[in-house]
C-alpha cells in the first residue's frame, strides 16, 4: 500500500466488525510497491511511513500460501520508508483494535532475509489494544533463516521503535516446523512495553536451530502480576514447561549492545524467591520456548437480595466471580457472620465466607439472626483470586407485601364504589423508603361500578 504523494501519509484502514483475508500464491506478480529501492515481495506492505489500523473486532489474515515446486516467498506484513521522497516528520503506526485479531501467516519457505513481519524504519509504533492478539505463524518453513519478527532494522541513531501490548493482548509467534537457523525476535532499538497481558508466546520447538530473542538495545518491560513459564531447548520435545515464575509483579530484561544473551534481567514477584531465581535463570538463549500468561482480572457481580426472608431471595445472597476465588460480603459495610476461609496474601486480614464454583457461582446463606433484610441495604461482595481483587454492591429489593387491618365500610346498595382504600386502617410496610401505599380491588374494577 502506497501513496505516491509526498504531502500525503499513506494510510491503510480496517473498521470495526470486519473479516478480511489477503492470500497470495508463490513468488510471481507484483514485486514492489511504487518508489520501492528493493524487490521484497510482500502481502502487506504499507510503504512512506504509512499507517495501518485495524478497528475493533475485526480479523485480518495476511497468508502466503504454499505453491507447488515455488517457495510462497511473500512477507506476511511490512511497514516501511522505501522512497527517499518521505518526510521523516511522519510516525509510521500499526494498531490492532480492541478485541481484533491480525493474523500473519507463511506457509512455505521464505528466501534468505525475508520475514513474517517486518517493521525497519524509524519511530516504527506497534499497538496490540485491550483484548487484541498478533498471530504469526511460520509452517513448511523448510530451510528459512529469516527472522520471523524483524524490527528496527533502519532505525536512527536517536530513534526507539515501541511495541506496546495492552491489558488483555496477546502476542503469539509459532514455528511449526524448519531447520533453517534463524532468530524467532530480531529487534533493534526497541521497547516492548507490555502490561497485563493475556498471553505472550515464543515458541521455536519446532525447529531447534531456532534462537528465540536477538536483540541490539532491546528492552523489554512486563508490568502487572503475571506467570512465566519456559522450555530448555533440551526439553523441547515436553508438553509441560521445566522452568516458571509465578506471580511475577514486574519482569525486565535487556539485550545491550547486542546479543542473544540477556545483558540484564531484573524483576520482582510475591515471593521474593521467585525473582531472585528468575534473575539468575531466565536466559532465552537457551530456551525453545517461553511463555508470559496474564492473572486475569478479577471480575464480580452480586445479585440483589430481598426483604422477604420466606423466599430463597431472602435468605441467600448468590452471584457471580471468577472461578475458585474466595468471596468476602458485608451488610452496610459490616461484615455478615464469622467467615473461615483464609487465603495465603499478607494484605488479606479478614477471612471470606464462600469460594466460587468452577463455573463462577457463589452462594452464602445468610445467618438467621442477620434476617430479615431491610429494603434499601447495601450488600457488597469482595471477591479475591491470585493476588488480585474486586468488589460489586447491590441494593436490597422489597418484597415483602405491605400489611393492614380490615376497615368497615357502610354506604347503600346501588351506590358508586368508594377508593379501595376505605377498606383498610392502619398500613403498614417494612421498607423505611416507602414513600405511599397505593391500593386497589382484587375484583375487576371494569365490572365493578356500583355496590
Amino acid at each position: 500500500y502506497y501513496a505516491d504523494i509526498p504531502s500525503q501519509q499513506p494510510e491503510l484502514l480496517v473498521g470495526d466488525n470486519a473479516n478480511v483475508k489477503i492470500t497470495t500464491y508463490g513468488d510471481s506478480g507484483e514485486d514492489y510497491g511504487i518508489g520501492a529501492t528493493s524487490s521484497l515481495r510482500t502481502v502487506i506492505d504499507v510503504q512512506r511511513h504509512g499507517k495501518f489500523i485495524i478497528g475493533e473486532n475485526s480479523t485480518v489474515t495476511a497468508e502466503s500460501a504454499s505453491a507447488s515446486g515455488k517457495k510462497a516467498n511473500r512477507v506476511p506484513y511490512r511497514n516501511s520508508r522505501n522512497s527517499p521522497l518521505t518526510p521523516y516528520s511522519y510516525k509510521p503506526e500499526t494498531t490492532i483494535g480492541k478485541g481484533s485479531t491480525l493474523n500473519l501467516i507463511s506457509n512455505g519457505a521464505t528466501y534468505a532475509g525475508d520475514g513474517l513481519l517486518i517493521l525497519d524504519q524509524n519511530d516504527q509504533t506497534f499497538n496490540i489494544e485491550e483484548g487484541a492478539t498478533l498471530n504469526i505463524i511460520s509452517r513448511n518453513s523448510g530451510d528459512s533463516k529469516g527472522p520471523m519478527v524483524e524490527i528496527g532494522k533502519n532505525v536512527g541513531s536517536q530513534n526507539r521503535a515501541n511495541f506496546n501490548i495492552k491489558s488483555g493482548g496477546s502476542f503469539i509467534v509459532r514455528i511449526e516446523d524448519g531447520y533453517g537457523v534463524r532468530n524467532m525476535i530480531q529487534a533493534k532499538k526497541i521497547n516492548f512495553n507490555i502490561d497485563n497481558p493475556k498471553t505472550i508466546d515464543f515458541d521455536g520447538r519446532k525447529n531447534s536451530n531456532t534462537t528465540l530473542i536477538y536483540g541490539e538495545d532491546y528492552f523489554q518491560n512486563v508490568t502487572n502480576l503475571h506467570n512465566i513459564y519456559a522450555w530448555p531447548k533440551e526439553d523441547r520435545d515436553l508438553e509441560k514447561p521445566t522452568l516458571s515464575w509465578e506471580l511475577m509483579t514486574l519482569s525486565q530484561v535487556s539485550h545491550f549492545p547486542k546479543g542473544s544473551v540477556a545483558s540484564s534481567v531484573s524483576g520482582s514477584a510475591i515471593n521474593k524467591k521467585t525473582a531472585d531465581d528468575f534473575i539468575v535463570n531466565y536466559q532465552t538463549q537457551n530456551f525453545s520456548r517461553v511463555l508470559f500468561e496474564g492473572i486475569p482480572e478479577v471480575e464480580i457481580a452480586v445479585d440483589s437480595p430481598s426483604d422477604n426472608q420466606n423466599i430463597p431471595s431472602g435468605q441467600k445472597i448468590t452471584g457471580r466471580v471468577n472461578s475458585g476465588a474466595h468471596v468476602r460480603l458485608y451488610k452496610d459495610g459490616v461484615l455478615f457472620g464469622n467467615p473461615t476461609l483464609s487465603v495465603e496474601d499478607d494484605r488479606e486480614n479478614t477471612k471470606f465466607h464462600v469460594i466460587a464454583d468452577e463455573a463462577g457461582n457463589f452462594s452464602y446463606d445468610i445467618p438467621s439472626d442477620m434476617l430479615p433484610l431491610v429494603a434499601g441495604q447495601e450488600i457488597k461482595a469482595y471477591g479475591w483470586k491470585d493476588y488480585k481483587s474486586n468488589e460489586a454492591t447491590a441494593k436490597v429489593i422489597d418484597k415483602t407485601p405491605p400489611t393492614g387491618e380490615a376497615d368497615p365500610f357502610y354506604t347503600v346498595i346501588g351506590s358508586s364504589k368508594p377508593d379501595a382504600s376505605v377498606f383498610v386502617k392502619n398500613p403498614q410496610d417494612s421498607n423505611p423508603m416507602n414513600g405511599g401505599f397505593s391500593y386497589k380491588y382484587k375484583t375487576d374494577e371494569n365490572t365493578l361500578n356500583t355496590l
